[in-house]
């Protein structure tokens, strides 16, 4: 009887362990997941460094704690030359950027890295980018899309109106 006692002891014990080491193996987006927003992206924003003619903007939304949306256009004069559809998900746990408008279908980058004032997504198959890359700092944005040897940096400020 004194056996089976210990038996259960050990079996209660090793059991306990399992399931608090099952809980804190989750993947680095999964954990800061819970704890990150991505609120500093909200508003209307205004490209510094655009082409000769251009005026390029982004606009971001909250929609829930697990989704925000974005609008990202281009205008030359009174035309839009370029349109893209942006939402940053959770999908199964994991933080994603979805984006819309480029290709027929939806193009989905999967967080690498993030933080509360930036965030790095990649998509090794796409064409280009591969990687899409924003930092908020001083109340501006960075914005690099990347892949291969080609990079393009868009700097954001709040637009105002005017």
């Amino acid at each position: 009887m004194k056996n089976a006692l210990i038996f259960c002891l050990i079996f209660l014990i090793s059991c306990s362990g399992e399931t608090e080491t099952k809980n804190t193996e989750t993947s680095g987006n999964e954990k800061a997941a819970e704890a990150i927003n991505f609120n500093w992206l909200q508003g209307d924003w205004k490209r510094l460094n655009d082409e000769e003619g251009k005026n390029t903007f982004e606009y971001w939304d909250k929609k829930s704690a697990d989704e925000y949306v974005g609008l990202g256009y281009t205008m030359s004069g009174q035309d839009t030359v370029f349109k893209e559809y942006m939402r940053i998900v959770k999908l199964q746990n994991i933080w994603n950027l979805e984006v819309v408008g480029v290709h027929d279908d939806p193009v989905y980058f999967e967080f690498t890295d993030f933080d509360s004032n930036k965030f790095v997504c990649e998509n090794k198959h796409n064409e280009f980018p591969k990687k899409i890359e924003y930092q908020f700092e001083n109340n501006k944005i960075k914005a690099i899309v990347s892949g291969g040897e080609m990079a393009i940096d868009f700097n954001f400020e709040k637009a105002t109106n005017e």
